[in-house]
């Protein structure tokens, strides 16, 4: 599958990562040969093929600027694993609740979600992005997210 993490992966490190360290392992030895040392040797450097190596790059550009940018856009959005794990975060028994009598709307737990998935004007999360990396109740110097069952109305707590 040409969109599959574990394949795309696998293009990466077998077409990019893998020439980078044949260089570099060529390079070890070229200089301990100088000093009469054996414990590197030269090996052959090679591409598969220009049309792997071609979207072996490609795709890690992409990864790399999505990443950069978006933060975890690649992962919520392209990736079939992430779709699944979305899914099934937005049927969880337990869920992130935002206690609104808390929230200052300091915004921290935003700017710290790696999924974007916190709207906090609205005191609301977006389950099916959650990634349940609890990086927003780490941030939350209030208190005000917690980790709850999903029927339990945590914003009448105190």
């Amino acid at each position: 599958m040409i969109i599959a993490p574990y394949s795309i992966y696998g293009r990466i490190a077998s077409n990019l990562f893998a020439p980078v360290y044949q260089l570099i392992n060529n390079l070890f030895a070229y200089f301990a040969e100088r000093v009469n040392s054996y414990a590197f040797y030269e090996t052959d450097v090679y591409i598969k093929s220009l049309s792997t190596f071609i979207i072996a790059i490609m795709y890690f550009v992409l990864i790399v600027v999505l990443s950069w940018t978006k933060g975890r856009i690649y992962c919520n959005t392209i990736c079939p694993i992430g779709t699944l794990l979305g899914i099934i975060s937005k049927y969880s028994l337990l869920k992130l609740r935002i206690n609104e009598k808390k929230c200052v709307n300091c915004k921290l737990c935003s700017y710290n979600c790696k999924s974007s998935c916190i709207d906090i004007s609205n005191h609301t999360i977006d389950y099916s992005r959650c990634m349940t990396c609890m990086d927003c109740i780490n941030k939350c110097k209030n208190n005000a997210i917690a980790y709850k069952l999903k029927n339990k109305d945590y914003e009448n707590e105190k």
